[in-house]
């Protein structure tokens, strides 16, 4: 059996490989990984069926190890009901890679006093790289600030790093190796980042938006519950009745006038 093969398969194929042959911690598993937990553990010359979907559904009988005898093979588990979570849980779903295989150099603002930096440097471009520097090379990461550039010794294992800097300030990093002479070679360059002002905005120019004072006023002409209209006649249908007087001098009129049913309304009044 080659990787090839094991290749052309889902990784829930190969977790259903690496779980009839007992490979412990399948369900945590990358596809390269469950590709090489299972080359050692099946026998060479066994086949798998071309359609992924048949390998799953066939249950394909395989030797558990090289040199293991048919008796000591696993028996294959029968199918786990739809509403029954399966004996080695829930499928996570496909794990967060650590590594993106690109090269970058990432700055992100946490405050006004500090930056948080990451970055993934390929193994090509390290070698690359410290092929120039020369051995014994130390890993530097150089922020550029307003006042110059400033190098911290880093460990590029750690892929990460908090840098102390000023507010209201730009910043900009690399990475790089520096060689025994201090020559710089570069390896990844960063984004640029502003970090704010370390108190109050001094902007005095924000709208703030007000609440109406009518607006409950409103909420008790709709009829909703908690909101009922006060006695007397509220300013909103003072304003409706103004509107419907000035459109009934224009001569709208239907049945009673809007003149006459305004003043109706407007008879009700506190002070009328």
């Amino acid at each position: 059996m080659t990787a090839e093969k094991l290749m052309s398969l889902t990784v829930t194929d190969l977790r259903a490989l690496a779980e009839r042959h007992g490979i412990s911690g399948h369900a945590r598993m990358r596809k390269d990984q469950l590709i090489g937990a299972l080359l050692p553990v099946i026998a060479a010359g066994t086949s798998i069926p071309k359609n992924a979907k048949d390998t799953a559904a066939a249950k394909v009988s395989m030797p558990v190890a090289a040199g293991s005898s048919s008796s000591s093979s696993r028996p294959t588990p029968g199918p786990t009901p739809a509403n029954q979570p399966s004996a080695a849980g829930p499928n996570p779903g496909l794990p967060i890679p650590e590594r993106y295989g690109s090269d970058r150099l990432v700055l992100l603002m946490q405050d006004a006093h500090h930056i948080f930096a990451y970055w993934e440097i390929t193994p090509e471009t390290f070698a690359r790289v410290a092929a120039k520097a020369g051995a014994h090379a130390a890993h530097v990461l150089i922020l550029h600030t307003p006042s110059g550039p400033e190098q911290r010794d880093i460990d590029l294992r750690g892929g990460n790093y908090y840098l102390s800097v000023a507010p209201g300030a730009t910043y900009r990093a690399e990475i790089s190796l520096r060689s025994k002479d201090g020559v710089l070679h570069p390896l990844a360059v960063s984004n640029f980042v502003q970090t704010p002002q370390a108190g109050p905005s001094p902007r005095s120019d924000a709208q703030w938006l007000g609440i109406d004072e009518t607006f409950h006023e409103l909420l008790a002409m709709a009829g909703l519950p908690g909101h009922e209209p006060a006695g007397s006649l509220t300013r909103l249908q003072a304003r409706a009745g103004e509107s419907q007087l000035i459109r009934g001098e224009a001569g709208s009129s239907s049945g009673l006038s809007s003149t006459a049913r305004t003043s109706s309304l407007l008879s009700k009044r506190p002070d009328g």
